[in-house]
């Protein structure tokens, strides 16, 4: 009897180390696909004013931008780094950042989370186009005060 117990708990013993998971389990975190580094391509602005819906101002402005001269590093960690190249001059500015599919919210300050431009997202395989949330400035128009709607649309190619 004491030869086929221990002949099982061979077998048992051999049986449970041989087991392994059908699957590897791996704690891969998931990264955002914004989360990278950006190089501007266009910038484009439409400037409209409120009062007459566009009949008094309505102008649209394109830039073009050449090979790192606007660059967006956005982190993992919801750090936002804008370098721009100017003439040779480079200048940056740091900011932060809030993702939520499609909704891009930049901020200069994490103490004001109030403050914010709002962008909606549209990723298409390297490349990224951020539509700006209008806005609204008031400016002097001749002693008359003028609302000025502006939108903007940022395209960007991924580094």
């Amino acid at each position: 009897m004491k030869k086929y117990l221990f002949g099982f708990a061979a077998v048992f013993a051999l049986g449970i180390s041989a087991c392994t998971d059908d699957e590897p389990t791996t704690d891969t975190p998931t990264v955002s696909p914004i989360v990278a580094i950006w190089e501007v391509t266009d910038i484009t602005s439409r400037v409209q004013d409120s009062m007459t819906n566009g009949n008094l101002i309505d102008t649209t402005v394109s830039e073009t931008y050449a090979a790192n001269e606007m660059v967006i590093d956005l982190r993992a960690n919801g750090d936002v780094i804008t370098t721009f190249d100017e003439d040779g001059m480079i200048d940056s500015d740091t900011g932060y950042y809030t993702y939520n599919a499609p909704i891009l919210k930049l901020y200069e300050d994490k103490t004001n989370m109030t403050d914010f431009e709002e962008y909606t997202v549209t990723l298409s395989g390297n490349n990224v186009a951020l539509k700006g949330k209008p806005f609204y400035e008031t400016m002097d128009f001749g002693g008359f005060p003028l609302s000025l709607k502006i939108s903007v649309t940022l395209n960007a190619k991924k580094k």
